[in-house]
């Protein structure tokens, strides 16, 4: 559940003091990111909204494309932002 997903990342983020500016949440599961809203605001986001970190629990749930992985974290270094991935 999207819902569940969100809280944990919650509480990882509150423990750490981390300031949770935006959460991208799918409603649901997609192999490109043509279809998938949320993701493709992540990664608009990415140059033009002030955060520096992307925390996400492993990369199938951010991307499952090579190519849009690819993509995606060039986009992350191109704009100087970090990607933490965490363990529940």
């Amino acid at each position: 559940m999207p819902w569940k997903a969100g809280r944990i990342q919650q509480d990882y983020c509150l423990k750490r003091n981390w300031i949770i500016v935006h959460q991208y949440v799918e409603a649901k599961s997609g192999t490109s990111a043509e279809h998938r809203y949320e993701y493709r605001k992540l990664y608009a986001g990415l140059s033009t909204m002030d955060y520096d970190l992307v925390v996400v629990k492993s990369q199938d749930r951010l991307m499952r494309s090579d190519l849009e992985w690819n993509l995606f974290i060039r986009e992350l270094l191109k704009t100087g932002k970090r990607l933490f991935f965490y363990i529940d």
